[in-house]
This record gives structure tokens, sequence and C-alpha cells, in this order.
């Protein structure tokens, strides 16, 4: 998806920074669960 930042008003780049934020949250949990998982099963670590 291309994205004409220059052009875009305040509301529609808060709202891109939502969408933007909550999928990189989405992945850091699903990180730090599989991470737990991991722990949990004996493997991984810091």
């Amino acid at each position: 998806m291309d994205y004409d930042l220059v052009n875009m008003n305040d509301e529609q780049l808060l709202e891109l920074l939502e969408q933007v934020w909550d999928n990189l949250s989405e992945a850091g949990k699903d990180d730090a669960e599989e991470k737990i998982g991991d722990l949990n099963d004996g493997e991984g670590g810091v």
C-alpha cells in the first residue's frame, strides 16, 4: 500500500500511526509469547 504522507491531514496521519503501532504491538506480543513458550519448554533463553 502506498501512502501520500505529504498530502495527508493530521487525522489521517494519526490513524495511520495507530495502525502501525497496533501492528508492531501485535508482532511484539507474538514474539514475546513465542520466547516464553520456548523458555517453558526448556529451549532458548537469553
